[in-house]
């Protein structure tokens, strides 16, 4: 399965930034060039380390939105702003900020359909790769993110999709991403799910066996 990223621009006709053929030269990179390379083939959970430069479990302390100029012209970008918590795999810089293509500033928006969002205050263990390059610094989307939930019963905490979903394993990490009630996969993600801590020992377990 693969999800078609569209990017919708929602420009006020005051805007003077570009000029409506410079607005249609950029709408025109993006479907010649942009959605193909956000096309999302589900990894596998091996694939979704293996692909990863950075695996880390961060805080979301602080999420901004601005307007970036490139040899395209100017784009809105949103930047999340990341303590690490936990560093699973590579190296990983004490400020961690991710870069996002898309965002509203003031009343304009760029918006890329399907793009993951990451919550200011939420905690995620996030796969990470090209960030800074690329317009989604995730792995495959959002099959590279997982917030953590936290019982409010047992106070344990859970490994939740993107879509807040509960992880019920890591070989889960493949199925659709989907946020429609009635959809059929949903129903795989009932029960407590997998907790944080063995999620972890999953990624880091996974980690060991490709040095060898």
């Amino acid at each position: 399965m693969s999800f078609l990223f569209q990017i919708l621009l929602t420009i006020p006709p005051r805007t003077p930034r570009w000029g409506l053929l410079g607005w249609v030269f950029l709408g025109v990179f993006f479907l010649t060039n942009s959605l193909k390379a956000l096309s999302v083939i589900p990894p596998s959970f091996p694939e979704l380390v293996a692909n990863a430069e950075q695996v880390v479990r961060i805080k979301v302390t602080k999420v901004s939105s601005r307007w970036d100029v490139t040899s395209h012209g100017p784009v809105i970008r949103t930047y999340v702003e990341c303590e690490p918590l936990r560093t699973l795999k590579g190296v990983v810089p004490a400020a961690l900020t991710l870069r996002f293509l898309g965002g509203r500033v003031g009343d304009e928006a760029m918006t890329v359909v399907d793009m993951p969002r990451l919550d200011e205050g939420q905690t995620y263990i996030v796969f990470l790769a090209q960030n800074g390059e690329a317009m989604c610094p995730l792995v495959s989307a959002g099959h590279g993110s997982y917030p953590i939930v936290t019982d409010t019963a047992t106070q344990v905490q859970h490994v939740a999709r993107s879509n807040f979903q509960r992880l019920r394993a890591v070989d889960d990490v493949e199925t659709p991403v989907v946020t429609q009630a009635s959809h059929p996969a949903l129903r795989a993600y009932s029960g407590p799910g997998l907790t944080r801590e063995a999620f972890e020992a999953a990624i880091v377990q996974e980690v060991a066996r490709e040095g060898k």
